[in-house]
């Protein structure tokens, strides 16, 4: 933990509202549970720079607790952190065919996410990408394939996860342990989380992901699979219109006094942690409060922030 951090977590020991959070992070010997607890402390130290005043695990009415109470010109709110935990423990290097480039040339705007198994010979590895590219040829947004050799065994998978502004296929790479369904994690997460709200209370939800690029994710997650629309007109120079499946968080109006919920870069070392907050279009919140999640959770460029229906 970086030294200014450990500096102002120290100096919670006497204070009521933090002083139990610092010790926990004290005394955690497991790795897992140490950066869990690090997310929540990254979330309170942002916080308390911006003037809050802090409650740690607040009981609910029906016997759960919120992480976090905070209270800030009179307006208060909820916030439940969870962190996405990366999909290994200890990252090894990949070793990527130079046959998996083929599927980058195949002329279809498309996010594909692959992976394959990392013992396969020469010959099942091209097997492997020639039914991949078959298959990213003639399928639909959301489709997904299982591909195996002639003795049944399993070679990889190929998942057409998303659409993509360019022309060529873009691909994600799975992790060599095997296909991990992040965005179900993602779910999973989110819905334990909404299991632990305030009732009758504004409640905020705060994933922490060590991956960069780990924001997309969520946002499926969050929003729903990534579909193609035969029943909406394509925007304009397309010839598909995209939408969304309805097996997101937030899909068919499920949940709706969860209003609102954050992804943030789990970085011990940033100066100031940065959120990316996506906003449900059609609940509504009181304006204090609406403009106390704004000043403290917002992107720096308020136009970019993001609105969910």
């Amino acid at each position: 933990m970086p030294a200014e951090l450990l500096k102002r977590v120290n100096g919670w020991s006497s204070r009521v509202g933090l002083a139990p959070l610092r010790q926990r992070l004290c005394v955690q010997k497991n790795v897992k549970q140490f950066d869990d607890t690090l997310a929540e402390v990254l979330i309170a130290d942002h916080l308390d720079r911006q003037g809050c005043a802090l409650r740690w695990e607040v009981p609910t009415p029906t016997g759960r607790q919120c992480d976090f109470e905070v209270t800030r010109d009179g307006v208060h709110f909820y916030v439940h952190v969870k962190r996405i935990r990366p999909h290994t423990d200890q990252p090894r290097q990949l070793k990527i065919s130079s046959r998996l480039r083929v599927l980058e040339q195949i002329r279809r705007p498309y996010v594909v996410r692959i992976w394959w198994d990392e013992n396969l010979s020469d010959g099942q590895m091209q097997k492997y990408v020639t039914e991949a590219s078959h298959f990213i040829e003639g399928s639909r947004l959301g489709e997904e394939s299982v591909i195996h050799d002639t003795n049944q065994r399993r070679l990889g998978t190929v998942h057409i996860v998303a659409p993509d502004p360019g022309p060529n296929v873009s691909l994600v790479i799975g992790m060599p342990n095997g296909p991990i369904d992040r965005v179900g994690y993602i779910r999973k997460l989110l819905i334990k989380a909404h299991r632990q709200f305030m009732p009758r209370e504004t409640n905020v939800i705060l994933l922490a992901s060590s991956e960069r690029d780990g924001f997309d994710d969520f946002e499926q997650a969050l929003l729903g699979s990534h579909v193609e629309r035969w029943d909406a007109h394509p925007p304009s120079g397309q010839r598909i219109a995209h939408g969304r499946a309805m097996d997101g968080f937030w899909s068919a109006r499920r949940r709706r006094d969860a209003r609102c919920a954050g992804w943030f870069e789990f970085d011990p070392h940033a100066v100031q942690q940065e959120f990316k907050l996506l906003h449900r279009s059609e609940t509504k919140m009181t304006p204090a409060v609406a403009h106390l999640l704004e000043s403290l959770f917002d992107e720096p460029d308020a136009a970019s922030r993001r609105t969910a229906g």
